[in-house]
């Protein structure tokens, strides 16, 4: 396997892995991508990170977050939302770790896309219980981690990623 091959295989799991994660944070991700959008769209001439839309950058979330990178990832490949450079990330959870700087490509569609977003939760305006989460998992917390172990009690050490 060639150094090319081999990106296009760790994209590929990284890809799965993040639909995977996505699968049961539906209503969280429309949330949060609302608030990118309002972000982005309050301040056309600034670029954002999914920093600037948590309401605490030092809580955690119980399950990873992975499922995070869906905020970016559907209004980017929707010309929407284009990459502006990476910075460090302000979220002590992230020890520092790049995180990718975002800003507005298309206005009109991140408006009509903030309209959708607003209509879809609008008509779920609660996030599902955690009975009902497909997973069983709550998305977001709002109390730091119990715990710094980052091995899950399940026993799965792929970090959710597809193997």
């Amino acid at each position: 396997m060639n150094a090319d091959e081999g990106q296009l295989k760790g994209e590929k799991r990284a890809e799965r892995g993040i639909k995977r994660a996505a699968y049961c944070h539906e209503w969280d991700i429309a949330r949060d991508e609302l608030r990118l959008l309002e972000t982005m769209l309050r301040n056309p001439d600034v670029s954002v990170t999914t920093d600037d839309i948590v309401d605490d950058l030092a809580k955690t979330f119980r399950d990873g977050g992975n499922w995070r990178a869906n905020i970016v990832k559907r209004p980017q490949a929707a010309g929407i939302i284009a990459t502006d450079g990476v910075t460090k990330s302000a979220r002590p959870s992230r020890h520092g770790g790049y995180t990718t700087r975002w800003k507005i490509a298309d206005t009109s569609a991140a408006e009509s896309r903030r309209d959708e977003l607003r209509e879809f939760l609008r008509s779920h305006p609660t996030r599902p219980a955690d009975d009902q989460n497909k997973t069983g998992e709550s998305a977001v917390t709002d109390s730091p981690a119990n715990s710094t172990n980052t091995n899950p009690s399940n026993g799965d050490t792929t970090n959710g990623q597809a193997v």
